[in-house]
């Protein structure tokens, strides 16, 4: 027995040297761990408060020359002036802190500020809190205890103020769960906009903006660049170019009074001004405004309509249009591609509802039907759509669903939102939220299925003016002007061999219908039964 507790206690005595240097190096390792967090948490504060760090260091410069030039008698103030003066500017990051680590505040939630290093580990940082806040965290109790986890973060990015995460779906979350967080998680960085898309099966990009960068909204400049595709039309919030497909789409922009519809409507006819100088483009005007948005650059249109009238009368030389072209493009292509004998034809329509909604019955069972075959048919015939309205409703334009993309510009309510985006929408492009000063800005629907936050250019009359000085469409004619009117003039015709056929606009109007001779009275119930009757 004496052996046995002799060699328990030698092994008790030679195995304790040992567990106490592991602790010993547990403690040091924890002790530096935590003296790190707290320098680069001090770094950090210290470039936040880069301003009153520089001046308190600038000072202290000055006091530490002093020191040194100055005579027996004031060196010690100079020296007592410097140390102070450093002590000023970083003691308050230290107490700071200090006093988050202990307390575990971690501040206000506002968007991370400083160099992008900086930004992703503050992100990276709060970004287990901020997950179980919103919800996406999983908490499983184990012998220890709860146990919390948070969708791993793949990767942080940092550029020109948007922060890009990766999130990585936990086993039994789909990308639905992570994108039902995405408003919640935006909120707590206090990000300014942000946009969600699939990077996998399993993986979440989420794009949080933390600068303004749809601000200022600018003025368009004059536009050089020939196009028939994307027209330029402002900035997206993470301020890259936003760019509107025109050709092969059919565009509906929504907006209430004074969102910035002009923006748009000008957008569009002022990015194709050089390919309508060339003839690549005619531009087709509605204007039921009688005219005063249109006609101030008159010369950039073929031909402005500001009457119901002459609406109908537009409608129908588009649907011959669409009629002559796809009998010609019938087994030999699907897409139309615009050539100076065969352009691509544009109409803008100011307010779409003065047309479908607003006229007498007949009118508006005309201009429905006309303009429901130009939007189900002219895509591919090189003949587009781009319409301003503002009420969407079925009962004001029962044509909403045909169009192929949307905008939404400052709206009224979460439901008009739903009418224009579609459902489930309001959360992820808020767009009965957008500020009302800052016309022009918008939610747009990706081809990709993710929704971003937009900001046309301004156009100014005299920008407009000089515009269609510059770029005059060289085919102009009234749009009830007769085939044998001087002032109208054809299309070239196009060259020989298969190709598609482009409608002249000196065409001869359709035919009219031969009138119908009229109905020979009914004979009444009674008087047809007794003549059966008696004829029995």
């Amino acid at each position: 027995m004496t052996e046995t507790t002799a060699g328990a206690a030698g092994v008790g005595v030679s195995a304790a040297p040992g567990v106490r240097a592991r602790r010993v190096a547990r403690v040091s390792w924890k002790v530096l761990g935590l003296v790190a967090r707290l320098c680069w948490r001090w770094l950090a504060w210290c470039w936040r408060a880069r301003a009153w760090v520089a001046l308190c260091l600038v000072v202290a410069g000055f006091c530490w020359i002093g020191y040194r030039i100055q005579p027996d008698p004031m060196r010690e103030a100079a020296l007592r002036a410097a140390w102070g003066s450093v002590a000023v500017g970083v003691l308050p990051g230290l107490v700071v802190v200090v006093w988050r680590q202990v307390t575990g505040w971690t501040g206000p939630k506002v968007a991370p500020q400083g160099p992008g290093f900086v930004v992703a580990q503050r992100v990276s940082a709060r970004w287990p809190s901020v997950a179980a806040e919103c919800g996406i965290s999983r908490s499983v109790t184990g012998p220890a205890g709860p146990v919390v986890t948070a969708p791993p973060l793949i990767r942080v990015r940092v550029t020109d103020g948007v922060v890009t995460l990766r999130i990585r779906a936990l086993v039994g979350q789909t990308l639905d769960t992570l994108e039902g967080a995405v408003p919640k998680i935006a909120t707590a960085y206090g990000a300014l906009g942000h946009v969600a898309k699939p990077a996998g099966p399993t993986d979440l990009d989420l794009s949080l903006v933390l600068t303004e960068h749809l601000g200022a909204g600018g003025v368009a400049p004059l536009p050089e660049a020939v196009t028939t595709d994307v027209v330029p039309m402002g900035r997206r919030q993470d301020g890259s170019r936003w760019d509107l497909q025109v050709m092969g789409r059919h565009t509906l922009v929504v907006g209430c009074s004074g969102s910035g519809k002009g923006s748009m409507f000008w957008g569009v006819a002022g990015g194709l001004a050089p390919a309508v100088a060339q003839g690549l483009v005619w531009l087709w005007a509605i204007d039921l405004k009688r005219g005063v948005e249109a006609r101030i650059g008159a010369p950039l249109f073929c031909t402005i309509a500001d009457s119901r009238e002459e609406a109908i009368v537009v409608l129908r030389r588009l649907l011959e249009v669409i009629e002559r072209r796809g009998r010609a493009m019938a087994g030999q292509t699907r897409q139309h591609v615009p050539t100076a004998s065969e352009p691509l034809h544009v109409l803008l329509i100011d307010e779409l509802a003065a047309l479908t909604a607003y006229g007498d019955n007949e009118t508006k069972a005309e201009a429905s039907r006309l303009f429901a075959e130009i939007l189900t048919q002219g895509r591919a015939l090189g003949v587009a759509v781009v319409a301003c309205v503002q009420d969407p409703r079925k009962e004001t334009v029962p044509a909403r669903g045909l169009f192929t993309q949307t905008i939404a510009l400052r709206l009224r309510s979460a439901d008009e939102v739903r009418m224009v985006l579609g459902d489930g929408m309001a959360g992820v492009a808020p767009a009965h939220r957008i500020n009302p000063t800052h016309q022009g800005t918008a939610f747009v629907v990706n081809d990709d299925g993710t929704t971003d936050k937009v900001r046309a250019v301004y156009w100014p009359d005299d920008l407009i003016r000089e515009t269609a000085a510059t770029y005059p469409a060289p085919v102009r004619f009234a749009p009830d002007a007769p085939a044998a009117a001087p002032a109208v003039v054809a299309e070239p015709a196009p060259a020989e061999g298969p190709g598609l056929v482009v409608v002249p606009d000196g065409d001869a109007p359709a035919r009219p219908r031969k009138p119908r001779a009229p109905r020979k009275p009914r004979a009444p119930r009674a008087a047809a039964a007794a003549s059966k009757d008696g004829a029995a």
